[in-house]
């Protein structure tokens, strides 16, 4: 076999490996894209039906709110002789924070609470995450 020959049957193979590389790698991409768990109306209506089933065993009536994960709403739900007409937005509101900062929303009033109220200036709450994350991790 002559050198030549020799030279571009490895530039073949070199070429063939890279490629063979290139798709592996886009499918390994492609398959973490697609494995994305997202919640389902299916699985939000369980949600509510227990959130519902215990807030009437204790005797309370209010607004359930279920968000994805950029919280957008997928279901809402205001039970009969709720307290305030105002539940519907704050439910939503809450559950829209906790689905952003990653945490219940709690931890922001807890944040809050003892002076520490920058968090509430915030008029875009996607500004505003950054700035509390680093700030909640300090403490």
């Amino acid at each position: 076999m002559s050198r030549q020959l020799t030279r571009a049957l490895c530039q073949l193979i070199v070429l063939a490996l890279a490629m063979l590389a290139a798709v592996v790698s886009t499918h390994s991409a492609f398959a973490q894209f697609a494995e994305k768990k997202k919640l389902t109306l299916a699985a939000a209506q369980k949600m509510v039906a227990a959130a519902q089933a215990e807030a009437e065993r204790n005797h309370l009536a209010g607004v359930i709110a279920v968000v994805d994960d950029g919280g957008w709403p997928i279901l809402l739900l205001r039970m009969v002789n709720s307290a305030y007409l105002a539940s519907v937005e704050l439910a939503q509101g809450k559950a829209r924070t906790a689905a952003l900062f990653k945490k219940p929303s709690q931890d922001l009033e807890d944040a809050i609470s003892p002076g520490r109220t920058a968090a509430v200036t915030a008029g875009d709450s996607s500004k505003c995450k950054a700035a509390f994350r680093s700030s909640w991790t300090a403490r």
